[in-house]
Protein backbone atom coordinates (compact mmCIF):
# COMPACT_ATOMS: atom_id res chain seq x y z
CA UNK A 1 0.00 0.00 0.00
CA UNK A 2 1.47 3.56 -0.46
CA UNK A 3 0.54 5.66 2.07
CA UNK A 4 1.58 9.21 2.25
CA UNK A 5 3.94 10.15 5.39
CA UNK A 6 4.78 13.49 5.84
CA UNK A 7 6.83 15.06 3.30
CA UNK A 8 7.02 12.39 1.14
CA UNK A 9 5.56 11.59 -2.62
CA UNK A 10 3.69 9.29 -3.84
CA UNK A 11 5.14 6.91 -6.95
CA UNK A 12 4.09 7.69 -9.99
CA UNK A 13 2.57 4.39 -11.14
CA UNK A 14 0.27 4.90 -7.85
CA UNK A 15 -0.62 8.49 -9.20
CA UNK A 16 -1.07 6.92 -12.51
CA UNK A 17 -2.99 4.25 -11.57
CA UNK A 18 -5.56 6.22 -9.03
CA UNK A 19 -6.48 8.25 -11.68
CA UNK A 20 -6.83 5.37 -14.28
CA UNK A 21 -9.38 4.20 -11.47
CA UNK A 22 -11.37 6.87 -11.37
CA UNK A 23 -11.80 8.06 -14.93
CA UNK A 24 -13.29 4.31 -15.51
CA UNK A 25 -15.22 4.80 -12.59
CA UNK A 26 -16.64 8.23 -12.98
CA UNK A 27 -16.91 8.15 -17.05
CA UNK A 28 -17.79 4.46 -17.79
CA UNK A 29 -20.05 3.66 -14.31
CA UNK A 30 -21.29 7.04 -12.99
CA UNK A 31 -22.25 9.32 -16.18
CA UNK A 32 -23.59 6.61 -17.87
CA UNK A 33 -25.78 5.80 -14.65
CA UNK A 34 -27.08 9.14 -15.29
CA UNK A 35 -27.75 8.94 -18.93
CA UNK A 36 -29.08 5.27 -18.98
CA UNK A 37 -32.82 5.32 -20.74
CA UNK A 38 -33.46 2.89 -17.68
CA UNK A 39 -32.52 4.60 -14.72
CA UNK A 40 -33.84 1.88 -12.08
CA UNK A 41 -33.01 -1.41 -10.78
CA UNK A 42 -34.66 -3.71 -8.65
CA UNK A 43 -32.72 -4.64 -5.51
CA UNK A 44 -33.96 -6.67 -2.55
CA UNK A 45 -33.76 -4.37 0.90
CA UNK A 46 -32.48 -5.93 4.64
CA UNK A 47 -35.64 -7.75 4.85
CA UNK A 48 -36.32 -9.09 1.20
CA UNK A 49 -38.64 -6.88 -0.25
CA UNK A 50 -38.15 -5.83 -4.21
CA UNK A 51 -37.43 -2.48 -4.28
CA UNK A 52 -36.68 0.10 -6.89
CA UNK A 53 -33.73 2.44 -6.88
CA UNK A 54 -31.85 4.83 -9.27
CA UNK A 55 -28.70 3.00 -10.67
CA UNK A 56 -26.69 6.01 -8.89
CA UNK A 57 -27.98 4.69 -5.87
CA UNK A 58 -25.61 1.79 -5.95
CA UNK A 59 -22.81 3.85 -6.40
CA UNK A 60 -22.66 6.28 -3.00
CA UNK A 61 -21.64 4.87 -0.21
CA UNK A 62 -24.07 5.20 2.77
CA UNK A 63 -21.84 7.87 4.30
CA UNK A 64 -21.31 9.70 1.04
CA UNK A 65 -21.97 13.35 1.07
CA UNK A 66 -24.05 14.83 -1.82
CA UNK A 67 -24.14 18.32 -2.56
CA UNK A 68 -26.19 19.73 -5.65
CA UNK A 69 -26.30 23.37 -6.29
CA UNK A 70 -25.66 24.33 -2.66
CA UNK A 71 -28.48 21.68 -1.42
CA UNK A 72 -27.35 18.53 0.35
CA UNK A 73 -29.70 15.09 -0.97
CA UNK A 74 -28.79 11.75 0.71
CA UNK A 75 -28.15 8.95 -0.85
CA UNK A 76 -31.62 7.57 -0.85
CA UNK A 77 -33.18 10.86 -1.58
CA UNK A 78 -30.65 10.87 -5.08
CA UNK A 79 -33.42 8.48 -6.26
CA UNK A 80 -36.38 10.99 -6.44
CA UNK A 81 -34.13 13.64 -7.44
CA UNK A 82 -33.04 11.52 -10.97
CA UNK A 83 -36.73 10.48 -11.24
CA UNK A 84 -37.52 14.16 -10.76
CA UNK A 85 -35.59 15.35 -13.99
CA UNK A 86 -35.79 14.94 -17.92
CA UNK A 87 -33.29 12.54 -19.51
CA UNK A 88 -30.08 13.32 -19.54
CA UNK A 89 -26.92 13.27 -22.07
CA UNK A 90 -23.63 14.29 -20.14
CA UNK A 91 -20.84 15.57 -22.43
CA UNK A 92 -17.63 15.73 -20.41
CA UNK A 93 -15.02 18.50 -21.54
CA UNK A 94 -12.52 18.21 -18.88
CA UNK A 95 -11.36 15.79 -16.57
CA UNK A 96 -8.76 15.69 -13.71
CA UNK A 97 -8.20 13.16 -11.24
CA UNK A 98 -6.09 13.28 -8.24
CA UNK A 99 -5.15 10.06 -5.67
CA UNK A 100 -5.29 12.00 -2.42
CA UNK A 101 -3.96 10.18 0.56
CA UNK A 102 -3.30 7.23 -0.59
CA UNK A 103 -3.89 5.03 -3.69
CA UNK A 104 -7.76 4.22 -2.60
CA UNK A 105 -8.82 7.57 -2.36
CA UNK A 106 -9.01 10.21 -5.63
CA UNK A 107 -10.42 13.28 -6.20
CA UNK A 108 -11.77 14.04 -9.01
CA UNK A 109 -13.06 17.24 -11.19
CA UNK A 110 -15.10 17.29 -14.06
CA UNK A 111 -16.22 20.31 -16.08
CA UNK A 112 -18.87 19.37 -19.02
CA UNK A 113 -22.43 20.03 -20.49
CA UNK A 114 -25.67 18.44 -19.38
CA UNK A 115 -28.39 18.56 -21.53
CA UNK A 116 -31.62 17.74 -19.78
CA UNK A 117 -34.13 16.41 -21.98
CA UNK A 118 -35.02 18.33 -25.46
CA UNK A 119 -34.92 21.48 -23.75
CA UNK A 120 -32.38 23.04 -21.85
CA UNK A 121 -28.24 22.62 -22.13
CA UNK A 122 -26.29 23.29 -19.11
CA UNK A 123 -22.40 23.75 -18.29
CA UNK A 124 -21.41 22.41 -14.65
CA UNK A 125 -18.50 21.51 -12.54
CA UNK A 126 -18.36 18.72 -10.59
CA UNK A 127 -16.43 17.14 -7.27
CA UNK A 128 -16.13 14.02 -6.58
CA UNK A 129 -14.28 12.03 -3.92
CA UNK A 130 -13.98 8.53 -4.47
CA UNK A 131 -13.11 5.34 -2.49
CA UNK A 132 -11.23 2.28 -3.50
CA UNK A 133 -12.91 -0.63 -1.77
CA UNK A 134 -10.37 -3.44 -2.13
CA UNK A 135 -11.91 -5.18 0.77
CA UNK A 136 -14.92 -6.27 -1.42
CA UNK A 137 -14.86 -9.13 -4.30
CA UNK A 138 -14.56 -7.81 -6.61
CA UNK A 139 -13.00 -4.73 -5.95
CA UNK A 140 -15.91 -1.72 -5.60
CA UNK A 141 -15.64 2.05 -6.55
CA UNK A 142 -17.71 4.28 -3.77
CA UNK A 143 -18.98 7.68 -4.05
CA UNK A 144 -17.69 9.75 -0.69
CA UNK A 145 -18.35 13.08 -1.44
CA UNK A 146 -19.92 13.98 -4.64
CA UNK A 147 -20.64 18.43 -4.76
CA UNK A 148 -22.06 19.18 -8.74
CA UNK A 149 -23.23 23.19 -9.52
CA UNK A 150 -24.38 24.62 -12.78
CA UNK A 151 -22.41 27.35 -14.57
CA UNK A 152 -24.33 28.59 -17.04
CA UNK A 153 -28.11 27.26 -18.66
CA UNK A 154 -29.54 27.63 -22.59
CA UNK A 155 -32.24 27.07 -24.34
CA UNK A 156 -31.45 24.42 -27.42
Amino acid sequence: MATLEAGKVLDTKVIIGACKDAQQMVKEHYYKAWDDADREVTIMDSVGHAVTKSKLWKLYHDSAVILRNGAEITKDTICQHVAEIPATKHTITSFDAQPLQDDKHSMVSVHGTCKYGDAVCRSFHQQLVLWKDETSQPTRYWVMHDNMRWLGEEDL
